[in-house]
């Protein structure tokens, strides 16, 4: 069997997106706390786009079930998860698939 040399191994990048669609009201109190809580914990000074992209980078890399440090737990579909305490006011809409994971578009770049 052949040794495989690493200068004879091809590379190709790929380019992989999904998109997440959130309902959030950044005047509820949920919202705000969590806003708050992210910038203390996170990020001081980051912006309401800021924090969402961390929930749509987090949900992504690892789900929806488990609370976002600094920020709590998102809802699906309406549907809270973990302790409705520390729901953030986000709503995940319409942008998970049957095993709670986004549908992931890919292009060779």
């Amino acid at each position: 069997m052949k040794a495989h040399n690493l200068k004879d191994m091809k590379q190709i990048d790929v380019e992989v997106s999904a998109t997440i669609s959130m309902n959030y009201d950044p005047e509820s109190e949920e919202f705000k706390d969590s806003l708050e809580s992210y910038r203390d914990a996170i990020e001081d000074g980051a912006s309401e786009e800021d924090m969402l992209r961390q929930i749509a980078w987090y949900i992504t890399a690892f789900g929806t079930e488990n609370m976002i440090e600094g920020i709590g737990y998102v809802s699906v579909d309406g549907e809270k998860n973990g302790d409705p305490e520390d729901w953030c006011g986000v709503d995940i809409v319409n942008s998970l698939n049957i095993n709670d994971t986004p549908d992931f578009q890919t292009t060779i770049i």
